[in-house]
C-alpha cells in the first residue's frame, strides 16, 4: 500500500495561555455552529445536493468531535482519511488539514502525458 500523508499547519502564539483563553470559546463555538456536514464535506471536496444531504451514491461518514484537556481543547471533522483540526496547547492556537486521500480532492492540472501546451482539465490530485 502506497502511502502517502500531507499536512498543513498554521500556529499562532498568544503572550501567555491567559491572552488566548477569550478566543477560544468563541472559536469553539463558531466551530460547532458553522461546522456543519454540507460545510464540512465541501469543504473536503465532497459535493453535496442543494439541501446539504450527501449524494445517495456517496458512502462517506463525516465524524467531528471535541475534546478538552487541563490545558486546551481540539476540535476535529474528518471524511475518509482526511482531516481538519483546530486546537489550542497552552498559549498556542493551530489550525491543521492533513491529507491522506489526495484522489478526493479535484484541482487543475495535465494528464499524464497530455501536452503542456493543451489547457490544463479538472481532475483527481495524484499522490506523489
Amino acid at each position: 500500500m502506497d502511502s502517502m500523508q500531507s499536512e498543513r499547519a498554521k500556529d499562532y502564539i498568544f503572550e501567555s495561555p491567559q491572552s488566548l483563553n477569550p478566543y477560544i470559546n468563541d472559536l469553539l463555538r463558531y466551530a460547532f455552529l458553522t461546522g456543519t456536514s454540507e460545510r464540512v464535506l465541501r469543504y473536503m471536496c465532497h459535493p453535496v445536493k442543494a439541501n446539504g444531504q450527501p449524494y445517495s451514491r456517496s458512502d462517506l461518514e463525516l465524524m467531528s468531535h471535541i475534546k478538552l484537556w487541563y490545558d486546551g481543547m481540539r476540535f476535529q471533522h474528518w471524511v475518509d482519511k482526511n482531516n481538519l483540526k483546530l486546537y489550542n496547547e497552552q498559549n498556542v492556537l493551530c489550525v491543521e488539514m492533513t491529507m491522506n486521500e489526495p484522489a478526493n480532492f479535484l484541482v487543475h492540472r495535465h494528464a499524464q502525458g497530455q501536452d503542456k501546451s493543451e489547457p490544463k482539465k479538472f481532475l483527481a490530485m495524484r499522490k506523489a
